[in-house]
């Protein structure tokens, strides 16, 4: 009995021995093949040779002379060899061609040749350090890397790749820096992308860095449906390895466009491409702001991306007075559009845009000032006195602590874009008691709502207006007091303001303060002069004429 358990012992042994996988050369710091091509010449090929890519990952020189490269079919035992020479650097590559075929149109450029003719879908490929031809299916003997390519392959590290064609490489990821000892893991199949050693250094034990877009821009950052717009990309080149096959890729169909970007030249000094695309805008895209993406991938499959951000403006511009209209209620309420002005005074919601003189038109009840509500600190570029254009939709404003007041037009949600032609600040309207009908109604001065005004003389009649806290013996102002014209009974209530007051601006005049109070009524404070220039008003700040004293409190 224990002789029989002896043999039965032996024989598991045995068994294990036969079908267990041996196990082949362990994770490599040197050399590896790095990439294996056999539809060299076949139908559809671009390359009319195979070929065996090798990569150094380590971080020392390694001397090929005396070592192969070596082939066997998927099941074959026997190898055929193909030596090497020469010495390979850290990150340096080294190509070795093979057998040709009838077909491909592009010859290699390799460091060693030999005449293996490789299958295109399933084989073995061995780096060995001796010219001695191995034996066996699986041999073992002085293999320093080993490649089991295609699913048929019956010998690999751990398991074979996925079957290759005439158009596909087994390519080592992480430009040939990928080691588990599993082929399967390590190799991905694509395009064969051949290296030798005049190719750029990969260097495994520095990481790679991939390519940056440097600058990105639409020209003209506001296009106008149906028109015209080009996108211009910078890209600097990655380096470990520096590529300069770069591509850059958009996506326009935000803006209703299509279009590819073509190379516009390359600066060799600071390794900067850049690209250009026009396109066209459609015409019936939605105005306001819109994001372009742009990709730019290099020859080793690495990326950068940004956004580019532009505008859509409507085809037509809409004047400032007939968004105003005649009356209280803009008769463009909630209508989306484009239009243009110069920026008169910036608050810290909003700012006000009034057209040029030579665009008024001939109503005097419609006005040329409109507010361009922005929620927070308007942008740099509502800079006062510049042109700008600015899409949004239009509101009628009316706050909510105050239901009964008249309403404030303004432009909602906005893009702004600076016109680059300019323009000519507006001159302020001049108020004069003929202005102001004590029996008028509330609205009399809506023909004036957001436009720059001026008073060349104003009689102040009370106080400002505020609250007192006794028990801290402290007083504040809301900033409002009453005037009168000079010799009139009309009472226009005003704001008083100071500079750095709720981070508001004063106008490069220094006459007129900003101070944010309620969305949408812009109130400014004259200070004392003649021909004070009191800035945009609202319907709020001047319509109400009152009879002075009476009605002083009540307001």
């Amino acid at each position: 009995m224990p002789r029989l358990r002896r043999i039965l012992a032996l024989a598991a042994l045995l068994a294990y021995i036969a079908f267990t996988p041996a196990p082949v050369a362990g994770i490599s710091s040197g050399v590896v093949i790095s990439q294996v091509y056999g539809g060299g010449g076949n139908a559809g090929a671009t390359y009319k040779n195979d070929f065996i890519e090798l990569h150094n990952r380590g971080t020392a020189d390694v001397t090929l002379t005396g070592w192969s490269v070596q082939y066997a079919s998927s099941a074959g035992t026997s190898w055929a060899v193909t030596t090497l020479t020469g010495t390979l650097a850290p990150g340096q590559f080294y190509l070795v061609q093979e057998g040709a075929g009838a077909g491909g149109t592009v010859n290699l450029a390799p460091d060693a040749t030999g005449g293996i003719a490789m299958s295109a879908s399933a084989g073995k490929v061995a780096l060995v350090s001796s010219t001695t031809a191995l034996t066996g299916s699986c041999p073992l003997a002085s293999v320093v890397d080993f490649v089991g390519f295609g699913t048929a392959a019956n010998c690999s590290e751990g398991s074979p790749t996925a079957t290759l064609s005439n158009t596909t490489a087994a390519i080592r990821g992480a430009s040939g820096c990928t080691e588990t000892d599993v082929n399967s893991a390590d190799f991905a199949t694509g395009a064969p992308t051949p290296h030798n050693t005049a190719s750029p250094i990969f260097n495994c034990a520095t990481p790679s860095t991939p390519p940056s877009i440097t600058s990105a821009a639409a020209d003209p950052t506001l296009a106008a449906q149906g028109g015209n717009v080009t996108f211009t990309v910078v890209v600097k080149r990655g380096t470990n390895p520096a590529d300069s096959n770069i591509t850059v890729t958009g996506d326009f169909s935000g803006i209703g466009a299509t279009g590819t970007f073509a190379s516009a030249g390359a600066n060799a000094s600071t390794g900067e491409q850049t690209f250009t695309a026009t396109v066209a805008v459609g015409s019936s895209v939605t105005p306001g702001g819109k994001n372009i993406p742009v990709t730019a991938t290099d020859g080793l499959g690495r990326q950068a991306a940004t956004t580019i951000t532009m505008a859509v403006r409507s085809s037509t511009l809409t004047f400032i007075h007939d968004i105003q209209g005649t009356s209280a209620f803009s008769p463009l309420d909630n209508v989306l559009l484009t239009t243009r002005g110069v920026v008169t005074g910036r608050r810290s919601n909003g700012f006000f845009i009034q057209d040029e003189e030579s665009n008024y038109d001939a109503d005097p009840n419609t006005s040329e000032g409109v507010f361009v509500f922005t929620s927070s600190a308007p942008p740099a570029a509502a800079a006062v006195g510049s042109a700008v254009f600015v899409i949004g939709r239009v509101d009628e404003f009316i706050p909510a602590a105050d239901p009964f007041s008249p309403p404030t037009t303004e432009i909602t949600v906005p893009f702004v874009a600076v016109d680059q032609v300019g323009g000519v600040m507006p001159s302020p309207v001049a108020l004069t008691p003929a202005d102001l009908n004590a029996a008028g109604p509330v609205d009399q001065l809506e023909r004036l709502e957001g436009m720059r005004v001026s008073v060349v003389s104003l009689t102040v009649v009370a106080p400002t207006g505020g609250s007192v806290n006794e028990s801290a013996a402290t007083s504040t102002s809301n900033g409002v007091f009453y005037g009168v014209f000079e010799g009139e009974d009309a009472v226009v209530a005003r704001r008083v303001g100071h500079s750095g007051v709720d981070g508001d601006e004063m106008r490069d005049d220094n006459r007129v303060v900003f101070e944010a109070d309620e969305r949408g009524e812009q109130r400014l404070a004259p200070l004392p002069g003649p021909g004070v220039d009191v800035g945009p008003a609202t319907a709020k700040d001047l319509a109400q004429p009152r009879a002075p004293c009476r009605e002083l409190a009540s307001w």
